[in-house]
């Protein structure tokens, strides 16, 4: 029998006790629980309710593992272990994060329209980040999107990733009507294409849709459709809806409102009720209908889209999205009603004919030769003009099923010939003899020797793909292989788009960074120099995209040695940072990191300290992990020590030796390197303040010596 959530507070289940129930929905209930080894901390865990097979959801899940790894995003919760209870439920445990739904967040404070979006943003990173390392989240909804506050700044943590596709959930009889009754709200958020049948059929674009759904909120106050309407309807009748029925334009739906719901709605967002509506009718209803478009191929084609075309509208600048065209509509509005069209267009035809043929009865009976000679030559010139009409027509429609094409290829490479190849479950389906063990790498090998002759005659597809492929190289660590196709990348859209097209300069910035992965520094700084003025011009002077590419160019010179140009530029862009409102603690502690090491390498150690400080102050509270807390106490403890402050440097890296130490039966082999570079920095202590004995006892505890090459100590990094 299952155990009341209550009533299992107190438990333990696995290495983790429950110690407060968080909440109850439609999957489960989610409890605040205490780790209690290796280390001791809080997580959550997520027990899924009966009816799953749990052996079957936890291979899954591991399936997922590797990709959820490559996952490193200061909006993303991470997935941390799974496992079953004694009754053989499915659990799974989760970076904890104290806050409330976004949507909650927002009226709670009362934020205006701007204040949303840039919250919203965050949210289309963070699923932007999971699309680039082949995760789809499938179930995006408010409460799936938390805002906690760091230091009194809001920031946005998307959870669950990595669930939704292990627990294999669908728009199935039992989940959808478990979901109505308790509200859970999933349908509410749920695309076309995920409300049928065919689950393998579900790319990235249904989380654009979910998206689409969410700032259709934070807008409005209200969803889509109306969740009495769903609640009340039987399955059939949510799929028909979810799939065929247009829902209202945000600005439609505040004008349905009544007075005292409108002035609610517009008060939570500290406007009065007729500048909501007027704001909201426009380019915001453009954007919010082009992310819910039924046909997918309409909507956005990645989640950077979506938020590029968001920060148009912030920057005052024209958007991508527009209303939909009169043969859009007309289509819509002939596939609704298409029998009452054959029978007016029989009837219309009918009366034309007729009249037509009166007409041309009595012109012929008095201006028979005059009015032939003028039908003919007007003939002529109507079947002229329709002609460059129908040219016109097809030029245009050919430009949009080459965009089309475009996404979809890129779309079906990703799901079939790159993410599949790695899925154990998608190999057995495919063929008898699977691999089983096969490595990303080189599932990314046999994805990449089909690239160059599939794509030859597309060569926009082309370049999307070799740029996809490009980065999943870096991220497997093959940097040589990578810059070749990054390369490949960057000369395709140069010469299809050219060299100021944000695609180009969004290849530009893989390649350099790829440059510097390679140790190819001459290229990696001639490449950055050449993209800075392009990146300033097209995405502003204190745009993220500029503030990056610095900060690459920065890495680039101290690869090179040229230490006093890389602090020039850290500390430039740590300047223009600051000064921008918009701009978090966590963006600016990736050049804050790197500048207190170029300063430690030139021996300014007490210019290091106060930023090794900062840095470690960010991470301790905005990035609770151990590897990052470390990478800032010692490099706290690397300036402590060149301005020898002794007492104070030496607890500090025994300490983070303790710390690292303490992970190391649980990590293995992945972390060994990690735990003796910290006792290396304690041999480099003792040997400073003359303490060989000590020294020689820390040798013999380490049982080798890491070479001063092997150790790359490095922040926290943003490639």
């Amino acid at each position: 029998a299952m155990i009341p959530p209550t009533e299992r507070v107190g438990k333990t289940i696995g290495r983790y006790k429950l110690r407060e129930l968080l909440g109850e929905g439609g999957m489960g209930s989610v409890y605040v629980a205490e780790q209690t080894e290796p280390v001791r901390r809080k997580v959550a865990l997520k027990i899924i309710k009966p009816g799953m097979d749990s052996r079957e959801v936890i291979s899954r899940f591991e399936a997922e593992q590797q990709a959820l790894a490559l996952m490193d995003h200061p909006n993303i919760a991470r997935v941390l272990d799974a496992g079953t209870t004694d009754n053989g439920l499915p659990y799974f445990v989760m970076e904890l994060v104290k806050g409330v739904p976004i949507t909650e967040h927002c009226d709670l404070h009362r934020l205006g329209v701007r204040e949303r979006f840039e919250l919203f943003l965050q949210v289309c990173h963070a699923v932007q980040h999971a699309h680039q390392k082949g995760i789809i989240h499938r179930d995006l909804k408010p409460s799936n999107v938390i805002v906690a506050v760091h230091d009194g700044e809001p920031v946005v943590k998307v959870i669950d990733f990595g669930v939704a596709k292990a627990i294999g959930q669908q728009l199935g009889g039992s989940t959808i009507y478990t979901a109505i009754g308790q509200m859970v709200g999933t349908p509410l958020y749920m695309s076309p294409e995920q409300s049928g049948q065919n689950s393998f059929d579900i790319d990235t674009r249904s989380d654009i849709y979910s998206l689409g759904v969410l700032l259709y909120e934070l807008l409005t106050g209200n969803t889509p459709f109306d969740r009495e309407t769903l609640k009340q309807a039987c399955f059939d009748e949510i799929r028909r809806m979810i799939r065929d029925v247009d829902p209202q334009r945000p600005s439609d739906r505040l004008s349905t409102l009544n007075a005292i719901q409108l002035s609610t709605i517009a008060d939570r967002r500290q406007m009065d009720p007729r500048v909501l509506r007027q704001q909201v009718r426009g380019e915001l209803d453009w954007i919010v209908m082009k992310a819910l478009e039924k046909d997918r191929n309409r909507r956005y084609e990645s989640a950077c889209a979506f938020a590029a075309d968001v920060q148009h509208y912030l920057n005052d600048e024209p958007v991508e999205a527009c209303p939909p065209t009169v043969s859009y509509r007309l289509g819509k509005f002939a596939h609704r009603n298409r029998q009452l069209l054959i029978t007016a267009g029989t009837l219309a035809a009918v009366l034309v004919a007729t009249t037509l043929l009166s007409v041309w009865q009595a012109v012929q009976s008095r201006l028979a030769e005059r009015r032939a000679e003028t039908a003919q030559t007007q003939a002529e010139a109507d079947r002229a003009q329709a002609q460059e009409d129908r040219e016109r027509a097809r030029l245009a429609e050919r430009k949009a099923a080459s965009e089309a094409s475009i996404a979809r290829s890129v779309n079906e490479f990703l799901q079939v010939d790159l993410l599949r190849l790695a899925d154990p479950s998608q190999q057995l389906q495919a063929r008898s003899n699977p691999d089983l063990n096969l490595t990303v790498k080189q599932a990314v090998d046999r994805a990449a020797a089909k690239v160059g002759t599939r794509f030859e005659d597309q060569p926009l597809v082309e370049a999307a793909i070799q740029e996809t492929v490009g980065n999943a190289y870096r991220g497997v660590g093959e940097y040589q292989l990578a810059v070749g196709h990054l390369e490949r990348a960057v000369a395709l859209r140069r010469e299809h788009l050219g060299l100021s097209h944000r695609d180009t300069l969004g290849s530009v910035e893989s390649l350099a960074a790829g440059y510097i992965d390679a140790k190819r520094l001459p290229e990696a700084i001639a490449l950055h120099a050449e993209a800075l003025e392009l990146f300033k011009a097209t995405f502003g002077p204190d745009g993220p995209n500029t503030y990056n590419l610095i900060w690459s160019y920065a890495r680039a010179n101290r690869a090179a040695g040229k230490l006093d140009e890389a602090e020039r530029l850290l500390r430039l862009n740590i300047e223009t940072q600051r000064k921008n409102n918009s701009t978090t603690r966590l963006s600016i502690s990736y050049s804050i990191g790197w500048l207190c090491r170029i300063l430690l390498e030139q021996k300014k150690y007490s210019a290091a300290e106060p930023f090794a400080r900062e840095i470690l102050s960010i991470y301790e509270s905005e990035v609770p992990d151990l590897w990052h807390r470390f990478v800032a106490m010692s490099l706290l403890g690397g300036s402590l020590l060149g301005q020898q402050k002794y007492s104070e440097a030496e607890p500090l890296l025994l300490q983070a030796y303790d710390e690292l130490r303490a992970w190391e039966p649980m990590l293995g082999a992945d972390w060994n390197w990690r735990v003796s570079e910290a006792g290396h920095r304690i041999v480099d202590f003792y040997e400073a303040t003359n303490q060989p004995e000590k020294a020689r006892a820390w040798q013999e505890k380490l049982g080798y010596t890491l070479s001063k090459s092997e150790s790359d100590l490095q922040p926290l990094q943003s490639n």
